[in-house]
């Protein structure tokens, strides 16, 4: 894929000098991430305002207080000045309810800053012969050839490289699910190119071919606690950082047994033989492309109605799911809107009633 990418004049030359010292070969693009970019000035901006505000609510009760000097009752106050001085009042007598109010927003928003400001910050070249990366003064840069695994989060970013010797980069623009869609598929792209062929080469010679706990041979696929031969998987999915499978699960020694159905299992790592974490396996992209191609070869075995149809049914089910999901999500987003909308509404007609009633 960089081989299609001409070099962009514009990188300044100090790029070009840590790419070659760093053996990477020709900067060609510069991946930015704008989402990091945006929530961090949008972190910024509300932190800003709600700081103002709280400052503006120290000076309300510290001049109510001054003014209380000249005018120690509300009937003292001439007409034309009662409106300020009720609202003094009221920000003197609310002061610290309004502080702990301001207070919960502005250090989440000086929260959602800190955690993106590495991403915003970060200067991350997509190289001919691998990655460069500068933070601050640090430039850490790696090789296409010397990654051995890439993760994955649960937003399909890539968080980290791994070299064979087990040194890792992370990339500082993935970090807390602050994705570049575009960065991802480019990096990803390359590593494809590189680590899918050497697995089906492992493969067609009867290997093992080993993503951590996850296995494929000629048998099938293992994963933690059971295997998933060939004729009973019919479809396997990635969707954000998310690893399912298509096929009838095996029931435990004893238990009653259930009709032969197949459905879609989510394929977990299980840790303290109770909690559940989300998948950590290298390589996910190659395994589930590694996997496809093999249901392809076999499929080219089997009569039309046969593992054809049950790959289009499994796609057609989780595409259904999918949509279902979508609905739920949409819905629960509307609702805490209007949530949030109705106390909102509810706080400031209070506090109008409040502040115009003498």
């Amino acid at each position: 894929m960089t081989t299609q990418l001409q070099p962009d004049g514009k990188l300044p030359l100090h790029i070009y000098e840590s790419a070659a010292y760093t053996n990477v070969g020709i900067p060609l693009k510069k991946l930015v991430n704008w989402p990091a970019q945006i929530i961090c000035s949008l972190g910024a901006i509300v932190f800003l305002c709600l700081l103002g505000w709280l400052c503006y609510n120290i000076y309300g009760a510290i001049a109510f207080i001054f003014l209380l000097q000249t005018y120690p009752t509300s009937d003292a106050v001439p007409i034309e000045q009662l409106g300020n001085y009720f609202w003094l009042q009221y920000l003197h007598d609310n002061f610290w309810y309004n502080a702990f109010v301001i207070a919960s927003p502005l250090l989440g928003s000086l929260g959602l800053f800190g955690q993106f400001y590495q991403g915003a910050r970060a200067q991350i070249y997509l190289c001919s012969e691998g990655m460069l990366t500068i933070y601050k003064k640090n430039v850490e840069a790696i090789r296409w050839d010397d990654v051995k695994e890439f993760y994955l989060s649960n937003r399909s970013s890539v968080t980290q490289l791994a070299r064979e010797d087990k040194t890792r980069l992370l990339l500082p623009f993935s970090i807390l699910g602050a994705s570049n869609t575009a960065s991802d598929q480019a990096i990803v792209a390359e590593l494809m190119q590189r680590l899918l062929p050497a697995a089906l080469a492992s493969y067609e010679r009867g290997e093992v071919v080993s993503f951590r706990k996850l296995q494929i041979s000629q048998q099938g696929i293992s994963v933690p606690g059971e295997q998933v031969s060939w004729d009973n998987l019919g479809a396997i999915a990635l969707d954000r950082g998310e690893l399912s499978a298509y096929y009838v699960k095996a029931e435990p020694f004893g238990s009653i047994p259930k009709p032969y159905i197949r459905q879609w299992h989510i394929w977990q790592e299980r840790q303290n033989n109770s909690s559940y974490l989300p998948l950590s396996w290298p390589n996910l992209p190659v395994f589930v492309e590694l996997v496809n191609q093999i249901l392809d070869r076999l499929d080219k075995h089997e009569e039309p109605s046969g593992l054809r149809s049950l790959k289009e049914t499994a796609l057609s089910i989780r595409t259904r799911d999918k949509r279902w999901r979508n609905i739920t999500s949409i819905g629960t987003f509307i609702i805490i809107l209007a949530t949030l909308a109705y106390r909102m509404g509810t706080y400031i007609y209070q506090h109008v009633i409040h502040i115009s009633t003498p």
